[in-house]
Formats: structure tokens, C-alpha cells, sequence
């Protein structure tokens, strides 16, 4: 449902943890989780499935160069 989606339950899952004090947890960026919510939250419905809260993006970073962005924001 969107190129993302991999990516975005890759980092909500399995985020990247850099070892320095205090340890700090790669998350994916707010961005990421909105496009992958505005891609795929139609199809979800679709088949009864409501877009889960625990994906709930206003509690990710913004983009702010320590979480993951979308793959789109990579390439520029």
C-alpha cells in the first residue's frame, strides 16, 4: 500500500539503537508514519482493519535528522 511500509514497521520494531550514554533509539520520523498512514489506512479499512494506535505518529519526532524518513527525503 505504500513503498514505505517495510521500512516504517522495520524501525517501529527493530529501531536502531546508538550505544552512547544515554542510549538513544533511532525512531522513524512523524513523516514516515503519515505517509505510510495516508498510503495505506484506505486499503486497512477496506477490509475492516482500523489504522492501529500504537502506530500513533504525533508521538514520533519530527524530522529532525535523528529518526528514520521516508526513503523519498533520503534521496534529495
Amino acid at each position: 500500500c505504500h513503498a514505505d511500509t517495510q521500512l516504517f514497521l522495520c524501525s517501529m520494531f527493530a529501531p536502531v539503537c546508538v550505544p552512547q550514554s544515554p542510549r538513544t533509539l533511532i525512531q522513524p520520523c512523524r513523516s514516515l508514519c503519515e505517509a505510510v498512514r495516508n498510503g495505506c489506512e484506505k486499503r486497512m479499512l477496506e477490509y475492516s482493519y482500523a489504522w492501529p494506535d500504537m502506530f500513533n505518529c504525533s508521538q514520533l519526532p519530527e524530522d529532525n535528522g535523528l529518526c528514520v524518513q521516508p526513503s523519498s527525503a533520503m534521496m534529495m
